[in-house]
Protein backbone atom coordinates (compact mmCIF):
# COMPACT_ATOMS: atom_id res chain seq x y z
CA UNK A 1 0.00 0.00 0.00
CA UNK A 2 2.89 2.35 0.78
CA UNK A 3 4.35 1.82 -2.69
CA UNK A 4 1.04 2.88 -4.21
CA UNK A 5 1.05 6.11 -2.18
CA UNK A 6 4.60 6.95 -3.30
CA UNK A 7 3.78 6.24 -6.94
CA UNK A 8 0.59 8.29 -6.70
CA UNK A 9 2.53 11.19 -5.16
CA UNK A 10 5.24 11.19 -7.84
CA UNK A 11 2.97 10.59 -10.84
CA UNK A 12 2.30 14.31 -11.57
CA UNK A 13 6.03 15.07 -11.30
CA UNK A 14 6.96 12.26 -13.65
CA UNK A 15 4.34 13.18 -16.25
CA UNK A 16 5.38 16.84 -16.09
CA UNK A 17 9.01 15.88 -16.64
CA UNK A 18 8.16 13.57 -19.55
CA UNK A 19 6.06 16.29 -21.18
CA UNK A 20 8.96 18.73 -21.01
CA UNK A 21 11.39 16.19 -22.47
CA UNK A 22 8.99 15.24 -25.27
CA UNK A 23 8.23 18.83 -26.29
CA UNK A 24 11.91 19.81 -26.12
CA UNK A 25 12.85 16.92 -28.41
CA UNK A 26 9.99 17.72 -30.77
CA UNK A 27 10.95 21.39 -31.09
CA UNK A 28 14.59 20.49 -31.84
CA UNK A 29 13.50 18.17 -34.65
CA UNK A 30 11.43 20.94 -36.24
CA UNK A 31 14.45 23.23 -36.58
CA UNK A 32 16.34 22.87 -39.85
CA UNK A 33 19.80 21.36 -39.62
CA UNK A 34 22.59 23.75 -40.59
CA UNK A 35 26.36 23.50 -40.69
CA UNK A 36 26.56 25.87 -37.72
CA UNK A 37 24.26 23.56 -35.71
CA UNK A 38 26.33 20.52 -36.63
CA UNK A 39 29.45 22.40 -35.55
CA UNK A 40 27.86 23.49 -32.27
CA UNK A 41 26.60 19.96 -31.64
CA UNK A 42 30.23 18.83 -31.87
CA UNK A 43 31.17 21.60 -29.38
CA UNK A 44 33.44 23.34 -31.90
CA UNK A 45 33.98 26.97 -32.71
CA UNK A 46 34.57 28.09 -36.27
CA UNK A 47 38.26 28.49 -35.41
CA UNK A 48 38.58 24.98 -33.94
CA UNK A 49 36.86 23.49 -36.99
CA UNK A 50 39.13 25.45 -39.32
CA UNK A 51 42.23 24.22 -37.50
CA UNK A 52 40.97 20.61 -37.48
CA UNK A 53 40.41 20.77 -41.25
CA UNK A 54 43.56 22.74 -42.03
CA UNK A 55 41.67 25.59 -43.67
CA UNK A 56 41.05 29.27 -42.97
CA UNK A 57 38.43 30.65 -40.62
CA UNK A 58 37.03 32.56 -43.59
CA UNK A 59 36.40 29.31 -45.46
CA UNK A 60 34.30 27.91 -42.59
CA UNK A 61 32.36 31.16 -42.36
CA UNK A 62 31.78 31.16 -46.12
CA UNK A 63 30.44 27.59 -45.96
CA UNK A 64 28.05 28.48 -43.14
CA UNK A 65 26.80 31.55 -45.01
CA UNK A 66 26.43 29.83 -48.37
CA UNK A 67 29.13 31.84 -50.12
CA UNK A 68 31.07 28.69 -51.04
CA UNK A 69 31.01 24.92 -50.60
CA UNK A 70 33.72 22.57 -49.37
CA UNK A 71 35.86 20.54 -51.70
CA UNK A 72 35.36 16.79 -51.73
CA UNK A 73 38.44 16.16 -49.57
CA UNK A 74 36.96 18.42 -46.89
CA UNK A 75 33.56 16.69 -46.96
CA UNK A 76 35.07 13.46 -45.64
CA UNK A 77 36.94 15.37 -42.94
CA UNK A 78 33.81 17.32 -42.00
CA UNK A 79 31.90 14.08 -41.47
CA UNK A 80 34.66 12.73 -39.22
CA UNK A 81 35.24 15.91 -37.24
CA UNK A 82 31.56 16.82 -36.81
CA UNK A 83 30.52 13.23 -36.08
CA UNK A 84 27.62 13.41 -38.51
CA UNK A 85 26.40 11.36 -41.44
CA UNK A 86 26.77 12.27 -45.09
CA UNK A 87 23.01 12.80 -45.26
CA UNK A 88 23.05 15.25 -42.34
CA UNK A 89 25.89 17.21 -43.94
CA UNK A 90 24.04 17.38 -47.27
CA UNK A 91 20.88 18.52 -45.48
CA UNK A 92 22.86 21.25 -43.72
CA UNK A 93 24.21 22.62 -47.00
CA UNK A 94 20.75 22.39 -48.59
CA UNK A 95 19.37 24.54 -45.77
CA UNK A 96 21.93 27.23 -46.54
CA UNK A 97 20.88 27.23 -50.21
CA UNK A 98 17.19 27.48 -49.25
CA UNK A 99 17.86 30.55 -47.11
CA UNK A 100 19.24 32.47 -50.07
Amino acid sequence: MAAFRVAYFYLPLITSFLDKVYFTMESQEDQPLTLAKLRERASLTQMKLAVALGISLTAVSDWENGKSEPRLKHVRLLIEVLGCTFEELCEAFDQVKRRE
